[in-house]
């Protein structure tokens, strides 16, 4: 479905979730509990096969590094939509049981206190302001 929106000349803009569960064709329940759907694109995203284009609500295109290679043919008829899916292949992976589904983690940043003070002064002291240096190297 995101293949067929890849020039956004289907689809305006990125898809939203619901419009993906409605295209795939997923009923009643499956709809109103996204969270199958939400861990197989979380999954994709960590795969670098979609990407979220806006956070809320959260839109999915294809990612640039899938496109980079080219992107497999879909099928156009409406009656066998997945009629070509043999050709779409993926990296089997499980949902990581710690941390973030698409494993993308902030980048680490040092603790603001660290970087000010080299000791901890307590509030009847007035802080002496020190070089700012990373935290890091003091250890």
């Amino acid at each position: 479905v995101l293949i067929k929106n890849i020039d956004e000349k289907w689809r305006q803009g990125g898809m939203r979730t619901m419009a993906l569960m409605k295209e795939i064709g997923l009923k009643g329940g499956q709809m109103k509990n996204k969270r199958d759907i939400n861990r197989a694109l979380f999954m994709l995203q960590a795969q670098k096969v979609v990407y979220k284009v806006k956070q809320n609500p959260i839109r999915w295109e294809i990612h640039e590094e899938y496109r980079k290679n080219g992107v497999p043919r879909i099928s156009n008829d409406e009656r066998a939509p997945f009629k070509l899916m043999h050709n779409i292949k993926f990296k089997s992976t499980k949902v990581p049981k710690y941390g973030p589904v698409h494993g993308e983690y902030r980048p680490n940043t040092p603790d603001l206190m660290t970087l000010i003070t080299k000791r901890p002064f307590s509030r009847y002291e007035k802080p002496q302001y020190g070089e700012l240096t990373p935290a890091m190297e003091e250890y």
